[in-house]
């Protein structure tokens, strides 16, 4: 079973490390915070996981 979660990997990794340049100096999130902003897309967010998950746990 072949498990594709980023078709191009160098292409993320750059986009990660733009990402993270620009937000360096933004102080993180408090965890409340983080999940009362997700709490709407969390399922969403998490079922591109479940083959990854399934996996992980096989």
């Amino acid at each position: 079973m072949e498990l594709t979660i980023r078709a191009d990997v160098s292409a993320h990794m750059r986009e990660l490390k733009q990402w993270l340049a620009q937000t360096r100096d933004e102080p993180a999130e408090d965890m409340n915070g983080f999940f009362a902003a997700r709490v709407d897309t969390y399922e969403a967010h998490m079922s591109v996981w479940d083959k990854a998950y399934g996996r992980v746990a096989s």
